[in-house]
């Protein structure tokens, strides 16, 4: 009897256009190996446009939570990994209460925009044993591939 290895839990905060280039091929692509169990925005608007492009992808729509239901997101849908994909300014919130909530965070870059929000996420980390990833997404905007191709 085979058993099929559990799939990654993940959850999104922020559901703008710096979302897009992860929220798809994690529910296609890699699907076999994840699962979007939740999205988490300010914009209610934003999120039910995410749900219905699951839906066009043949994928069920998942929990959305308004960013003030962030803390219930992690309590109720317990991911073991947080996409942060927010406003800059806002990065640093979102990613210790990940931290704290036993959570892994993939973060979009920059990480925090000053000093103190950065001692503040390396103590959560270290406090929870957790793992925090930077990306740097924007490098596979159209504009930039097309530079790079150029340059290659």
């Amino acid at each position: 009897m085979s058993t099929q290895p559990r799939k990654k839990r993940h959850a999104f905060v922020g559901t703008g256009g710096r979302a897009f280039s992860f929220i798809e091929p994690l529910v296609t692509t890699y699907a076999q190996h994840n699962e979007l169990v939740a999205l988490c925005d300010l914009s209610t608007v934003r999120m039910a446009f995410y749900n219905e492009r699951l839906r066009r992808l043949g994928r069920a729509p998942v929990p959305a939570y308004t960013a003030e239901r962030f803390d219930e997101l992690l309590r109720k849908e317990q991911p073991d990994e947080v996409f942060v994909c927010t406003q800059d300014s806002t990065h640093h919130d979102y990613i210790v209460r990940a931290l704290h909530a036993g959570c892994d965070v993939i973060t979009e870059k920059p990480m925090v925009i000053d000093e103190t929000q950065c001692r503040a996420v390396i103590e959560a980390e270290k406090r929870n044993g957790r793992r925090i990833a930077v990306t740097f997404n924007y490098r596979y905007a159209p504009k930039h591939q097309l530079v790079k191709e150029t340059l290659m």
